[in-house]
């Protein structure tokens, strides 16, 4: 099974403590993990399926982040 990349964008990311926080939401989400940067406020997701993938989004959105699908 091939996996899937999206790539966001991530609104309300102030401080580098919040990568650490966002990587870790991602990551608690059963086949799925993301990379964050900072500098871009982006991060691409990787998951095994669309499922995994639209809960690591919204794990992001219950930490309290604005999420847009760039790709």
């Amino acid at each position: 099974m091939e996996n899937k990349q999206v790539k966001i964008a991530i609104d309300g990311m102030g401080c580098k403590s919040c990568v650490a926080k966002i990587e870790k939401a991602v990551a608690s989400v059963q086949g799925a993990e993301g990379t964050v940067d900072f500098g871009e406020k982006t991060a691409l997701i990787t998951a095994q399926d669309n499922s995994s993938s639209d809960e690591a989004l919204d794990a992001i959105r219950k930490l309290g982040y604005g999420v847009s699908v760039l790709a």
